[in-house]
């Protein structure tokens, strides 16, 4: 028998206890019942998002969320800064372009972030724009933006009516984001990601300033109206039906993220894995994909003359172990294993072994024994600076 593990950005594995709840039997969302979940999970959200603000959960895909956050914040004709950083980036663009906004497109170079000075150069020429639309973590390609400095660049370059929306979906819950202290407008999570249940919810976190663009009248939209939403959600229900099982999964899935030491535990937790990981690749004689890697996951290049498809196929067929390969033009090229959700220091550790295990077999001339020598090095490390904060 082998094991299935999932060590990809999304979906990530879900946490037993809320598989048992999607198991019971499944509340009404009319009822007082529903409403206290509906409170207590998006009060717990605000600690997640960092913020004091309103918390939006949608039963939707990430997408979903990134549609509404554009339909419903602007106009169409308006102007919009979006950074193109890869597959999910340039969903910003497509979104834009489908809803008849004008995007001026921002691409940093393959396998690097964006930065302030890029943003700040590319919002004051946009003259007008209403938004700037970018993604915290490019998950296609490992790449991390600096979600701090760019709303810091865009917001001095072009002014506090400028909103800032991030696309936080696979970094939300990994990564240090601090949604009111960095200034930023809208951020955006998805369910199937650090929150350890399946996909089908998005989350949103409004600034005052989002809300009070909704309250001036957005650019439409039926379904995804956010203020629509805002209203009934400010009333602890739903606009429309929701996917209530996933939501009361979601509330018990947040009592093992916070448990235990918060945010802060959870990011220190993630970037022991990144590291680990990163390491371990290294030690093995891999390259590094990204030159501002994420904390929620690592894409490394695929060794000469392999294709990373048939790598992500034998771990998985030899050792249960599911990898993401590489999108779009990356498809053969890198393979990508997460660090964020249900995953701990023993899912990374193996998965390290059957990468360097199936490298080994199919000719690549890597260093297996060198890569796991440094992730139990690193495991080392952790647990002593685990007992050294006990």
């Amino acid at each position: 028998m082998i094991k299935k593990r999932l060590m990809t950005p999304g979906p990530t594995p879900v946490h037993p206890d809320a598989s048992a709840v999607l198991g019971s039997p499944q509340p009404h969302h009319r009822t007082p019942d529903f409403r206290r979940v509906m409170a207590r999970t998006r009060g717990r959200l605000r600690d997640v998002f960092r913020t004091s603000g309103d918390v939006l959960i949608l039963t939707s895909s990430g997408t979903g969320a990134m549609e509404a956050s554009l339909v419903s914040l602007t106009r169409p004709g308006d102007q919009v800064v979006v950074v193109d950083s890869g597959k999910f980036g340039g969903r910003w663009r497509d979104i834009a372009l489908a809803h008849g906004r004008k995007p001026l497109v921002v691409s940093p170079p393959a396998g690097q972030a964006v930065s302030p000075e890029e943003v700040a150069r590319a919002v004051v020429p946009a003259g007008g724009a209403t938004a700037l639309f970018f993604a915290a973590c490019e998950s296609s390609t490992g790449v991390r933006a600096d979600t701090r400095a760019l709303a810091a660049a865009a917001r001095k370059a072009a002014g506090s009516d400028l909103l800032v929306v991030v696309d936080a979906i696979t970094e939300l819950g990994a990564g240090p984001l601090e949604t009111a202290a960095w200034d930023l407008d809208v951020v955006i999570g998805g369910a199937q990601k650090a929150f350890m249940i399946p996909p089908g919810l998005a989350f949103l976190a409004l600034s005052s300033r989002a809300v009070a663009r909704l309250e001036s009248g957005g650019g439409g939209g039926y379904y995804f109206d956010l203020s629509r939403e805002l209203k009934a959600q400010r009333q602890d229900s739903t606009a429309w039906t929701p996917a209530s099982g996933l939501i009361a999964a979601l509330d018990t899935a947040l009592d093992r993220l916070l448990e235990g030491g918060g945010m802060e535990q959870i990011w220190r937790a993630t970037q022991q894995r990144a590291g680990m990981t990163r390491a371990a690749l290294q030690a093995m004689g891999l390259t590094l994909y990204a030159a501002d890697p994420a904390v929620s996951l690592t894409a490394a290049c695929a060794p000469a003359g392999l294709d990373s498809g048939r790598i992500v196929a034998e771990v998985e067929r030899n050792f249960g172990v599911r990898l993401a390969g590489g999108q779009g033009s990356l498809k053969g090229k890198i393979f990508r294993i997460a660090h964020l959700g249900y995953i701990d220091m023993v899912d990374t550790l193996g998965t390290l072994g059957a990468v360097g295990a199936t490298l080994e077999r199919l000719g690549a001339p890597v260093d297996t024994a060198a890569g796991m020598a440094a992730a139990v090095s690193c495991m080392s490390a952790a647990v002593v600076e685990a007992g050294s904060q006990a």
